[in-house]
């Protein structure tokens, strides 16, 4: 029993330095419920000026009624801006977005509105 109390003790002095939060994969499905293609797709960290390059790639829209999904890589945020523009040059954008716990995100258009409405899923 003292061998385990001493043990104890001598594990609990001991300075690990763990991580409180480790940073979280924020790629995500991107569904397309409305109407129009979307042409680009652009992120950013929340807080930062510029957006990142086009997301979808130069040669890829993505249609009414499809999905993509987005992988990023190297990432240490948790909070990002997503900005899409459609086909017609409508822009909408959704700001400081947490990614951690999403898998999907589906855009659809409220008619009644005339809004751009992201589901977070």
């Amino acid at each position: 029993m003292r061998i385990c109390s001493a043990l104890l003790i001598a594990l609990l002095s001991i300075n690990i330095n763990i991580p409180l939060a480790v940073a979280c994969d924020p790629s995500f499905t991107l569904a397309n419920y409305t109407p129009w293609t979307i042409r680009d797709v652009y992120t950013r960290e929340t807080g930062d000026d510029g957006w990142s390059n086009e997301q979808l790639g130069e040669s890829t829209v993505l249609a009414p009624q499809h999905q993509i999904t987005l992988n990023f890589y190297d990432v240490s945020a948790e909070r990002f801006d997503i900005k899409l523009v459609m086909a017609d040059g409508r822009q909408e954008v959704w700001g400081n977005v947490g990614l951690c716990d999403v898998d999907t995100v589906s855009i659809r258009f409220n008619d009644d509105t005339g809004k751009f409405n992201a589901v977070w899923e």
